[in-house]
């Protein structure tokens, strides 16, 4: 089947209705994305801090600059 077919088939009420969910599908799956995304990159950021401050205390409570605060 032609897309050509389809398009004769299809009156132009019914096509906009499929453009309409196959936008709604898009938009949700974009979102989905972009949460996960966020979460994957705040995971990672606070990963990367804990190893900054574990290099930084070398196993003591505070690090030697913390003796300031």
């Amino acid at each position: 089947m032609s897309p050509g077919y389809v398009k004769e088939r299809m009156s132009g009420k019914r096509r906009m209705g499929l453009y309409k969910r196959i936008r709604q599908i898009l938009e949700t799956a974009r979102s989905a994305v972009v949460r996960s995304v966020n979460t994957t990159q705040v995971v990672a950021n606070w990963l990367i801090g804990r190893k900054i401050v574990e290099e930084e205390q070398k196993g003591k409570k505070r690090a030697g600059y913390g003796g300031f605060c």
